[in-house]
């Protein structure tokens, strides 16, 4: 998660549009749900073979949530989008986006 996190303060000190800087942190949350899901699924494997059955139902419980919280990401993720779209015809609509898109060509 400190990943992401010194990820979004270089983005945001790029000069990044508003609009972009959304999209990216809509996209971290997704990944820190994601990464959840697979922590709380592990936990609970533990749980059941160890038969800790009241652990493995209060994290199935959590599991639940997160999942849920995962669906609301996914679809607000859909929802947001950049003003401008790059299109063939056309750059990206400042250098900073261009950057990026270096960047994460290069990664």
């Amino acid at each position: 998660m400190q990943g992401l996190i010194q990820e979004k303060r270089a983005f945001a000190e790029e000069d990044s549009a508003d609009d972009l800087v959304d999209v990216f942190s809509v996209g971290a949350a997704i990944k820190i749900e994601s990464h959840e899901i697979c922590e709380y699924e592990s936990l609970i494997d533990k749980a059941c073979e160890m038969k800790h059955t009241k652990v493995a139902q209060v994290l199935s419980q959590s599991l639940k949530e997160e999942k849920a919280r995962l669906k609301k990401m996914e679809a607000f993720a859909k929802k947001v989008k950049p003003k401008e779209m790059m299109s063939e015809d056309r750059g990206p609509r400042n250098l900073s986006s261009a950057k990026f898109s270096q960047r994460k060509r290069a990664a």
